[in-house]
Protein backbone atom coordinates (compact mmCIF):
# COMPACT_ATOMS: atom_id res chain seq x y z
CA UNK A 1 0.00 0.00 0.00
CA UNK A 2 1.22 3.51 -0.64
CA UNK A 3 1.79 5.99 1.48
CA UNK A 4 -0.73 8.40 -0.16
CA UNK A 5 -3.12 5.52 0.60
CA UNK A 6 -2.38 5.41 3.77
CA UNK A 7 -3.03 8.61 4.58
CA UNK A 8 -6.31 8.92 3.13
CA UNK A 9 -7.99 5.61 5.48
CA UNK A 10 -5.76 7.36 8.16
CA UNK A 11 -7.63 10.84 7.68
CA UNK A 12 -10.96 8.82 7.62
CA UNK A 13 -10.55 6.74 10.65
CA UNK A 14 -9.60 9.94 12.55
CA UNK A 15 -12.94 11.53 10.76
CA UNK A 16 -14.67 8.19 11.93
CA UNK A 17 -13.25 8.31 15.91
CA UNK A 18 -14.15 11.80 16.12
CA UNK A 19 -17.69 11.41 15.20
CA UNK A 20 -18.39 8.73 17.42
CA UNK A 21 -16.81 9.56 20.67
CA UNK A 22 -19.37 10.50 23.38
CA UNK A 23 -18.10 13.90 23.96
CA UNK A 24 -18.50 14.71 19.97
CA UNK A 25 -20.56 18.30 19.25
CA UNK A 26 -24.44 16.89 18.71
CA UNK A 27 -26.78 19.21 17.27
CA UNK A 28 -29.86 20.14 19.30
CA UNK A 29 -33.34 19.55 17.91
CA UNK A 30 -34.77 22.47 16.84
CA UNK A 31 -37.97 23.41 18.76
CA UNK A 32 -38.60 26.30 16.75
CA UNK A 33 -40.67 24.05 14.31
CA UNK A 34 -43.07 22.94 17.61
CA UNK A 35 -46.17 23.94 17.90
CA UNK A 36 -47.05 25.60 20.99
CA UNK A 37 -49.40 24.68 23.24
CA UNK A 38 -52.03 27.01 24.61
CA UNK A 39 -50.28 28.37 28.17
CA UNK A 40 -47.18 26.54 27.55
CA UNK A 41 -44.34 28.54 29.79
CA UNK A 42 -41.77 30.49 28.39
CA UNK A 43 -38.98 32.46 30.09
CA UNK A 44 -38.26 34.79 27.25
CA UNK A 45 -37.98 38.19 28.32
CA UNK A 46 -41.60 40.23 29.10
CA UNK A 47 -43.15 42.07 26.28
CA UNK A 48 -44.51 45.82 25.67
CA UNK A 49 -48.31 46.24 27.36
CA UNK A 50 -50.60 47.92 24.67
CA UNK A 51 -53.08 50.04 25.65
CA UNK A 52 -55.43 47.97 27.23
CA UNK A 53 -54.82 44.93 28.94
CA UNK A 54 -57.58 42.41 30.98
CA UNK A 55 -56.74 39.20 31.73
CA UNK A 56 -54.38 38.48 29.06
CA UNK A 57 -56.10 40.11 26.40
CA UNK A 58 -54.93 43.44 25.31
CA UNK A 59 -57.32 45.55 23.09
CA UNK A 60 -57.38 48.26 20.82
CA UNK A 61 -60.35 50.31 18.92
CA UNK A 62 -59.91 50.97 15.52
CA UNK A 63 -62.99 52.37 13.37
CA UNK A 64 -65.48 51.46 15.76
CA UNK A 65 -64.40 47.35 15.99
CA UNK A 66 -62.51 46.17 18.85
CA UNK A 67 -59.99 44.23 18.26
CA UNK A 68 -58.70 42.35 21.06
CA UNK A 69 -55.53 39.34 20.93
CA UNK A 70 -53.66 37.43 23.18
CA UNK A 71 -50.46 35.92 22.67
CA UNK A 72 -50.09 31.91 23.53
CA UNK A 73 -47.45 31.71 25.28
CA UNK A 74 -47.19 35.11 27.07
CA UNK A 75 -44.99 36.47 27.06
CA UNK A 76 -44.10 35.89 23.24
CA UNK A 77 -40.69 33.55 23.04
CA UNK A 78 -37.96 34.60 21.66
CA UNK A 79 -37.02 32.38 18.09
CA UNK A 80 -39.92 30.29 19.33
CA UNK A 81 -43.05 29.54 17.30
CA UNK A 82 -46.26 31.27 19.05
CA UNK A 83 -49.87 31.92 18.22
CA UNK A 84 -52.07 34.67 18.76
CA UNK A 85 -55.75 34.42 20.10
CA UNK A 86 -57.88 37.35 18.27
CA UNK A 87 -61.28 38.60 19.05
CA UNK A 88 -63.42 41.07 17.85
CA UNK A 89 -66.40 43.18 19.33
CA UNK A 90 -68.58 45.80 19.20
CA UNK A 91 -68.15 48.92 20.92
CA UNK A 92 -72.24 49.03 21.67
CA UNK A 93 -72.29 44.92 22.77
CA UNK A 94 -74.04 44.20 19.76
CA UNK A 95 -72.51 41.60 17.18
CA UNK A 96 -69.77 42.10 15.12
CA UNK A 97 -71.71 41.42 10.94
CA UNK A 98 -69.48 41.43 7.71
CA UNK A 99 -66.26 40.14 8.54
CA UNK A 100 -64.98 37.45 6.21
CA UNK A 101 -61.24 37.66 6.23
CA UNK A 102 -58.27 38.09 9.30
CA UNK A 103 -54.67 38.12 8.81
CA UNK A 104 -51.72 38.53 11.05
CA UNK A 105 -48.44 39.54 9.80
CA UNK A 106 -45.31 41.71 12.41
CA UNK A 107 -42.63 43.08 10.51
CA UNK A 108 -39.76 45.48 12.05
CA UNK A 109 -39.81 48.95 10.87
CA UNK A 110 -35.90 49.41 12.25
CA UNK A 111 -34.82 46.61 10.48
CA UNK A 112 -36.83 46.57 7.11
CA UNK A 113 -37.84 42.88 7.23
CA UNK A 114 -40.99 41.10 8.65
CA UNK A 115 -41.11 37.50 10.36
CA UNK A 116 -38.92 34.24 8.47
CA UNK A 117 -42.21 32.95 8.04
CA UNK A 118 -45.83 33.69 7.17
CA UNK A 119 -48.41 33.09 9.74
CA UNK A 120 -51.73 31.27 9.22
CA UNK A 121 -55.28 32.74 10.29
CA UNK A 122 -57.78 30.27 11.24
CA UNK A 123 -61.54 32.19 11.25
CA UNK A 124 -63.64 30.86 14.37
CA UNK A 125 -66.85 32.69 12.91
CA UNK A 126 -67.13 35.89 12.03
CA UNK A 127 -65.73 37.26 15.90
CA UNK A 128 -62.73 34.98 16.40
CA UNK A 129 -59.75 33.90 14.89
CA UNK A 130 -56.29 32.16 15.46
CA UNK A 131 -53.20 33.22 14.55
CA UNK A 132 -50.49 29.90 14.25
CA UNK A 133 -47.01 29.87 13.58
CA UNK A 134 -45.92 33.48 14.84
CA UNK A 135 -41.64 33.61 15.08
CA UNK A 136 -39.89 36.80 16.13
CA UNK A 137 -36.81 35.53 15.61
CA UNK A 138 -34.65 39.05 16.69
CA UNK A 139 -34.89 41.38 19.98
CA UNK A 140 -36.29 44.29 19.50
CA UNK A 141 -39.28 46.48 18.25
CA UNK A 142 -42.03 44.64 16.21
CA UNK A 143 -45.13 45.60 14.93
CA UNK A 144 -47.68 43.28 14.80
CA UNK A 145 -51.18 43.91 12.47
CA UNK A 146 -54.36 42.30 12.45
CA UNK A 147 -56.41 43.18 9.38
CA UNK A 148 -59.88 42.16 9.35
CA UNK A 149 -61.87 42.21 5.84
CA UNK A 150 -65.34 44.32 6.88
CA UNK A 151 -67.95 45.55 4.87
CA UNK A 152 -65.75 45.60 2.05
CA UNK A 153 -62.71 47.07 3.21
CA UNK A 154 -59.55 46.41 5.38
CA UNK A 155 -59.27 47.74 9.34
CA UNK A 156 -56.05 47.42 10.21
CA UNK A 157 -55.03 47.33 14.45
CA UNK A 158 -51.35 47.64 14.59
CA UNK A 159 -49.22 47.64 18.18
CA UNK A 160 -46.09 46.98 18.93
CA UNK A 161 -44.43 43.98 20.79
CA UNK A 162 -40.85 44.54 22.37
CA UNK A 163 -38.58 41.98 22.94
CA UNK A 164 -35.21 42.19 24.68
Amino acid sequence: MSGKSLAVIGSVLLVAVACSSPGAATPAPDAADAPVADGAASDAPATAEAESVTKGWREKTVEGLIVRWRPLPDPIPLNKLFNLDIELANPTGGPVDGVTQMRVDAKMPAHGHGMTRQAQTIMDGSERAHAVGLLFHMVGEWEVSVDVYRDQHWISAKWTETLE
